[in-house]
């Protein structure tokens, strides 16, 4: 497996550049749901990397980061 890889359920995962070690979660979060309008539902996932951590949270298909910490 390459740098910058890790198998995660069967298959290949990786973040840019750095080298993943380890996750947590997912954890899923459904806020507003009584509201179809502004209903959010996020998978939430924390990544650690050889260079820190990073949060980051899938919605509607879509990953994104919240936020990484060194």
């Amino acid at each position: 497996m390459a740098s910058g890889q890790k198998e995660v359920g069967g298959k290949q995962a990786a973040y840019g550049q750095w080298r993943i070690l380890d996750f947590a979660g997912p954890w899923i979060i459904e806020q507003r749901w009584w509201d179809p309008h502004s209903a959010q539902r996020r998978a939430w996932l924390q990544i650690a990397v050889d260079a820190g951590a990073v949060l980051v949270y899938a919605e509607a298909g879509q990953w994104w980061e919240a936020g990484s910490y060194a």
